[in-house]
């Protein structure tokens, strides 16, 4: 992620301009003198409620570009809510506090794990088995090993025609 330094709206709009919207996943939106308006799609013919002006608008969850244009996808409750961009109409001193907030916890609790590590002898052992395995079901595993054992054993113990 780059790291935003200036709390202008031009870090943000330069960002947009770079293709780099993926940078603000996870950011706070606000909004600034104006209400927002809120959509269930990344069009303006699907409008659900309006946000007062100077309000928390939503954490960014994602976005889409549509007709050249920016829709952040908010987390909502878990439905899919969207805000058009507009240059002026977000708070970006508030939205890059939050990432920079965001990275700088990251960045502690990478730390830490790299502490608590160094503790336990430089490898952490015990989730060795669920990062190895963790994604296989180890029943079928079970299952296939049980039958590739007995046909084997089968095929060592059949007598052979003479």
């Amino acid at each position: 992620m780059a790291t935003l330094q200036s709390h202008s709206n031009n870090v943000v709009k330069g960002a947009l301009a770079q293709g780099s919207a993926d940078d603000f996943i996870g950011g706070d939106l606000w909004s600034l003198n104006l209400p927002i308006s809120v959509y269930s799609g990344a069009d303006t013919t699907r409008f659900v409620y309006s946000i007062p002006k100077n309000s928390f608008v939503g954490k960014i969850y994602s976005y889409v570009v549509k007709d050249g244009k920016v829709w952040w996808q908010i987390d909502n409750k878990n439905l899919n809510r969207y805000v058009k961009h507009e240059e002026g109409v977000f708070d970006s001193a508030k939205l890059i506090a939050s990432l920079e907030a965001a990275r700088k916890k990251r960045e502690e609790e990478i730390q830490e794990k790299i502490d608590e590590r160094k503790d336990n002898g430089g490898f952490d052992f015990s989730n060795l088995f669920q990062n190895l395995f963790g994604d296989l079901d180890l029943g079928n595993i079970a299952k296939y090993a049980i039958a590739i054992l007995i046909i084997i054993l089968i095929i060592k113990y059949t007598p052979k025609p003479t």
